[in-house]
Formats: structure tokens, C-alpha cells, sequence
């Protein structure tokens, strides 16, 4: 099941509510509010921008399941999408030599999505249904697209599809600067669709927002206040040795799983080995900008030199070597952590490294199932279904031998179709979606668990603390009306990430004496991967 199957009904709901938003944005645009007519000129406008954007969401999810080629960039773009003046757009960003020899080379994720990208701009206003038309009432499901294929292209760019364009780009411009623009009028106006669609009830407190935006704008200078007034530093050597023991710990499966072959298994164990490790904070703290005349009665503006430092830092990455130590994800005040396929890095901040995760005063077994965990599944992230697919240095190729290769794809199909079993309210899960995630959940638990019980005696009462802890991390509390966005989100629900998890353990199953074939012991249908 794809991922526009498994929305339902809330996807129809997020196009009639983005569909609403972006005609109240148009019309708020123009100071207009109580203007009716406005309302109904602007229609098309937003049938118009919510068609492309959706034409061009196809092809970018298209491209991330291609495959990355290093091309000569200016002269395939030229074959693929002639209509597109590439000179002129490289120039607008200030990279004229891109692609071009001695210039920056760029890498290709999708060689077919140009030829998709083409022919939209061919024809950015084809035949649209005819649930467009306005009957006095909203419809069920006021837009229903058809795939590109299947529409009327009438192959030349006239003044209609012109004024398509036109409607897209002024939106998303506008829109890119909603946040920062002001609140009572913008932020009112995307406050319906968020009360639909999640059960918001009113904007996000003023001192939240102030927060979010010093955090979004100068992130690297927030970070660096915290570790310096917040952050005890014993935390980062404690996070520190956990991973070191979990990748022991994963060395030694690698050593030993019996469906790697012989080729393959040094150079996933030398993968491992060179794997690094950002704990807390960059070892290295990046270069800033030096931003000047920031005014506290001058958000917007502040916000435009923010940006102007933001784009100036990434232009000049191009140019640059990859740093494979650089945080590119997260900071230190993220309570998150992540693994990066194409420089083999995992990067845990110091916000994650504290309650409920992580306390010096909890048991072991408590960190160990909570934070350890955690660790666990970001290092999985490394041989899990996509990052498989890179080397030690983050290059992607086909590296593993074909046969361990169908091991491998064997024992996630496990996986894939225990995850899809699962059901949210009523709704399937698709397995496929969160293939990934699941893989990362129990390769962690087990590194975890196995890590911290290496050379030690553990009660069978501390064992049952480390998986609960492991439970406790995936609590929480959700609005009903934004319990759907499970159905489509990289992670399995809540729910299932545990007891999805914990049934395939086999030390869980020891630990609570879940007999097998029990809610809680799938036995011999239990998947296992790492």
C-alpha cells in the first residue's frame, strides 16, 4: 500500500483543508478578509497551486526510490528538460559553474526526473475532473486528480498554463514566509486546517514561537548555550561508552550471523568500525555568520539577514569537501538523534540525553532499555533496508553479495508483512512504509539489551526493567483527529513499534515467560534480521 492509500480519509480531509487555506491566504494576502468575491476569484488559484504541487510531489517521491548517478549535469538537464533555462536559474543562485567542468559537480538521484519535471512545465495546466466545478456546495473530496499519464497534455505553454504558474509561485513564495508574518492574520488563517486535521485549538503560545524561531534561525549559538550553562558533561562520556559497548556488541552479530557470506561480512564489520560518533554536541562547532543590525521591533527583516547568512554558509558547502562530522539534522537542543547514510555518522544530541531517556541517577537496566535502545536503533539505521545500500564512507553501490543480498530482502519481508498484520483503527499499516524504523526498533533493542547484560549477572526483575523501559520510551498522547498521520509516517504507530518489537525478542520472552505463540511471543513466526 502506498503512502497516498494508506492517508483515507485524512487525506482527503488535508486536501480540502489545504485547498481552503491556501484561498484564505490568497485573499488575506491582499488585506481583503471579508471580501466574498475575493473568496471566489482566488478559487482557481488554489485549485491551480494544489494541482501543481501535487504534480510535483510525484515526481520528487519518484526520484528518493531512484538511484544516485554522478552525470555531466549541464549537458543531460539539457536533453531531459530543454524548456527550463538552467543558465540563467544557476546564475540566479550564484553557482554559474555548476556542473560544468571545474565547477562543483552535482549528483542525480533520479535520471527520469527531468523528463517528469518536463512535462509538467509542458503543460502546468492540463484537463482537471470535473469535481473542480463549483456546484454551491464542497464536495466530499473537492480535488480528484488523475496520474499525469492520464491527463489531456495539449503539449504547448499558453497564456493558461502561464497563469497556472504564475498562481503556484506566488503562493509558494508567499508562503514560504508565513511564519514570520503576522500572526493575527496569517496564522489565523492556517489555524482551521490544524484544528481539522489534529485537534488544535488555538496558535502555539508567543514565547513557544519566539523560542522555535531563535532555534530555527541561529541554532548553532542556542546549542552552544546550553551545553555551556545546562549540559553536565559526564553525560556525554556515559552516552559515549554505551555506544562503544552496543557496537561491540553489534561486531560481534556481524561476526556470526549466519547469512552473511564471507565476502561481504569484513566489509560490513570495517562499515561498522568506522562508523562516527557525534555525541552531545559537534566536536567541531561550525563557522557562523556575522549577522548585523538584528532589531528586536524588526522580525521580518532580522529573519531576511538570518537567511541571507543561511544561504551564503550552503552556498559555500558546494564548493567544499564533504565533513562527515558536520550536524546537519539536528542541534544540541533537539531532543532526537538520527544517523546519516552518506557520511556513516550518528549524531545524538544533548537535549536526548536526559530525562526520561537517560538519568545517572536510574538504574542501568533503565538507561540501557530507554536511551541504549535508542543508540541501538541508530546504529541499525547503518544495515537496515536503505543505509545497507552505502559503504564506510557513505558511498552507495552494491557492496554485499547477491545471495546474502536475498538473505537479507528473505528476512525483511518477515518484518514487511508482520508490521503490515497490524491495523490502526481499523486501517492497515503499511510494513513496506516503515520497513526501516521497524528493522532499527529491533536491531537496537537486541544490541541494547545484549550490550548491557555482557559479563554481568542481571535479576530477572532487572531485565523486566530494561524492556519496560524500552515501552515507556514510545508513550504518549495524541489528539484523536491526528491519530491517522500514523498511517503515513516512516514509524509504525506508537502501539506497534512496542508490542510489534518486544513479541519478536527473544529475551523479552524469557524475561515475562510469554509462552510461544502468545500475543507477546510470536514463536516461530518471530522475525529476525540483526
Amino acid at each position: 500500500m502506498d503512502r497516498e492509500k494508506a492517508r483515507g480519509s485524512h487525506g482527503k480531509r488535508l486536501t480540502r483543508d489545504e485547498l481552503q487555506s491556501i484561498v484564505s491566504f490568497c485573499v488575506c494576502f491582499q488585506h481583503q478578509s471579508q471580501n466574498r468575491q475575493l473568496h471566489t476569484q482566488c478559487k482557481p488559484t488554489a485549485r491551480h497551486t494544489l494541482d501543481l504541487r501535487k504534480r510535483f510531489c510525484s515526481c520528487v517521491r519518484a526520484a528518493v526510490l531512484g538511484v544516485f548517478v554522478l552525470i555531466p549535469f549541464g549537458f543531460f538537464v539539457l536533453l531531459q528538460a530543454p524548456s527550463i533555462d538552467w543558465e540563467s536559474f544557476f546564475h540566479g543562485v550564484e553557482i554559474p559553474d555548476a556542473g560544468v567542468e571545474g565547477g562543483p559537480q552535482l549528483i542525480m538521484q533520479d535520471e527520469d526526473y527531468f523528463k517528469q519535471l518536463a512535462s509538467i512545465f509542458t503543460d502546468p495546466n492540463p484537463r482537471l475532473t470535473s469535481s473542480l466545478a463549483d456546484t454551491g456546495k464542497p464536495p466530499a473530496d473537492p480535488l480528484v486528480y488523475k496520474p499525469t499519464t492520464e491527463l489531456t497534455l495539449d503539449k504547448e505553454f499558453d497564456a493558461e498554463d502561464a497563469k497556472a504558474l504564475r498562481s503556484y509561485l506566488r503562493y509558494t513564495t508567499a508562503a514560504s514566509y508565513v511564519s514570520v508574518l503576522p500572526g493575527d492574520d496569517f496564522g489565523a488563517v492556517m489555524l482551521p486546517m490544524f484544528t481539522d486535521l489534529y485537534g488544535l485549538k488555538e496558535r502555539p503560545a508567543r514565547w513557544k514561537k519566539c523560542y522555535g524561531s531563535t532555534k530555527g534561525a541561529m541554532g548553532g549559538h542556542l546549542s552552544q548555550l546550553y551545553i555551556k550553562h545546562f549540559f553536565p558533561e559526564a553525560n556525554k562520556e556515559t552516552a559515549t561508552e554505551m555506544l562503544n559497548n552496543i557496537r561491540d556488541q553489534f561486531r560481534s552479530n556481524l561476526e556470526t550471523v549466519p547469512w552473511m557470506d564471507e565476502s561481504t561480512r569484513p566489509k560490513a564489520i570495517h562499515k561498522l568500525d568506522e562508523m562516527v560518533f557525534e555525541v552531545a554536541y559537534p566536536s567541531e562547532w561550525p563557522e557562523w555568520c556575522e549577522i548585523t543590525g538584528l532589531k528586536e521591533d524588526t522580525f521580518f527583516e532580522n529573519y531576511r539577514k538570518v537567511e541571507k547568512c543561511r544561504f551564503s554558509k550552503e552556498k559555500k558547502r558546494v564548493r567544499e569537501p564533504v565533513k562527515r562530522r558536520a550536524w546537519t539534522a539536528a542541534g544540541s537542543t533537539d531532543v532526537n538523534a538520527y544517523y546519516s547514510q552518506k557520511v556513516n555518522g550518528l549524531f545524538i544530541p544533548a537535549a536526548v540525553l536526559q530525562e526520561p531517556f537517560f538519568d545517572a541517577k536510574y538504574p542501568s537496566a533503565r538507561n540501557a532499555g530507554g536511551l541504549g535502545a535508542v543508540l541501538g536503533h541508530e546504529m541499525t539505521h547503518g544495515f537496515d533496508d536503505e543505509g545497507r545500500q552505502y559503504d564506510a564512507k557513505g558511498m552507495r553501490h552494491e557492496w554485499w553479495d547477491s545471495k546474502t543480498v536475498k538473505n537479507f530482502d528473505d528476512r525483511a519481508q518477515c518484518i514487511n508483512d508482520q508490521f503490515s498484520s497490524y491495523t490502526l483503527d481499523g486501517k492497515p499499516v503499511s510494513g513496506k512504509l516503515t520497513l526501516g524504523e521497524d528493522i532499527a526498533d529491533s536491531g537496537g533493542l537486541k544490541m541494547s539489551f545484549l550490550a548491557w547484560k555482557k559479563g554481568k549477572e542481571r535479576t530477572p526483575e532487572e531485565e523486566r526493567l530494561f524492556f519496560l523501559s524500552f515501552a515507556q520510551t514510545w508513550c504518549g498522547i495524541e489528539r484523536t483527529k491526528a491519530a491517522d498521520t500514523g498511517l503515513f509516517d516512516a514509524h509504525a504507530p506508537r502501539k506497534w513499534r512496542v508490542i510489534g518489537t518486544l513479541s519478536d525478542s527473544e529475551g523479552f520472552s524469557k524475561a515475562y515467560q510469554c509462552k510461544p505463540g502468545s500475543t507477546m511471543n510470536r514463536g516461530p513466526k518471530s522475525c529476525t534480521l540483526w
